[in-house]
């Protein structure tokens, strides 16, 4: 009948519109790639730097109170242990996420060099085994961000009897940020610079494997 296409008209039609997808030229895929693994290994270099790095700041009463990650704090200028000040449940937090920010910058370097070297050599369609690699590292760094402030309040209520006990207004024993009062004396405190940074080097990780995904032709 005239006016009406026949089904193997319409779906030969269709099938030209659709088409296959559009090949990314040879220098596009270099390009994306070098950026995709630029952007990785420096990630897992600023992850591994911030855990060098003050992760919380107090400060009140003239007095400043830093935690980095691993077993020292600092407190009025000077290091000390968490375990001394009756700080253990912290001080066990901020040593598991020194190990993680390390272990998760260090997959990320391997997993960015490895896939340097294999964006040289070939172009894999499908995500390879390095590229889990560098998964597993955003993976572990994106813990360590987590759990600091997730769990800091409840390592501080573990802690020695006077760290929570006469505050008024927010309480770092409730809330990683905020301002409170304890004995007359005001406090501020907040996730400080070592976490702020880990976020951009997981920020820069995950961009970079993004890239690398678009990046690439299909076999």
């Amino acid at each position: 009948m005239s006016g009406v296409e026949s089904p193997e008209v319409v779906t030969a039609s269709k099938s030209s519109v659709a088409g296959p997808a559009p090949r990314l030229s040879d220098e596009e895929v270099v390009v994306a790639r070098f950026a995709s693994c630029s952007l990785q290994i420096v990630g897992g270099i600023l992850a591994i730097f911030s855990v060098f790095t003050v992760w919380f700041y107090l400060s009140g009463g003239g007095v400043a109170t830093q935690f980095y990650p691993g077993a020292s704090f600092k407190a009025n200028g000077k290091f000390m242990t968490y375990a001394s000040q009756g700080l253990g449940p912290v001080g066990g937090l901020y040593d598991a996420i020194l190990v993680l920010g390390v272990v998760g910058g260090a997959l990320l370097l391997v997993g960015g060099a490895l896939l340097l070297l294999e964006a040289v050599h070939r172009r894999p369609a499908r995500p390879s085994r390095n590229t889990w690699i560098a998964l597993s590292g955003v993976a572990v760094m994106a813990f360590a961000w987590v759990i600091a402030p997730g769990l800091q309040p409840w390592a501080l209520h573990d802690s020695t009897a006077t760290a929570c006990s006469g505050w008024t207004g927010t309480s770092p024993c409730s809330l990683p940020w905020g301002s409170g009062s304890q004995m007359g004396v005001s406090y501020t405190f907040f996730m400080a610079d070592g976490w702020i940074i880990m976020l951009g080097a997981l920020t820069l990780a995950t961009v970079g494997l993004v890239i690398g995904y678009l990046g690439r032709n299909p076999a």
